[in-house]
């Protein structure tokens, strides 16, 4: 498994840091715990992850162009 590293302030990463802890205690006690989330929090978090995507996206087409070059 690869961990997405991708540049955000100090200030993002703790909030993000932050919202992993929620929903890693949510996940652990179940469906249950799952549907009690708060869904702005889920939104968030699974924004996060199209946000890392995005951004990885956009540095694989900067390299594939910089290499037909």
């Amino acid at each position: 498994m690869q961990i997405l590293n991708y540049p955000v302030s100090s200030e993002v990463k703790k909030a993000f840091e932050e919202l992993d802890v929620k929903v890693e205690a949510a996940y652990k006690r179940g469906f249950d715990g799952m549907a009690s989330l708060d869904p702005e929090l889920l939104f968030q978090w699974t924004g996060r992850m199209v946000y890392g995507m995005l951004y990885y996206e956009m540095l694989y087409e900067r390299d594939r162009l910089s290499k037909a070059r």
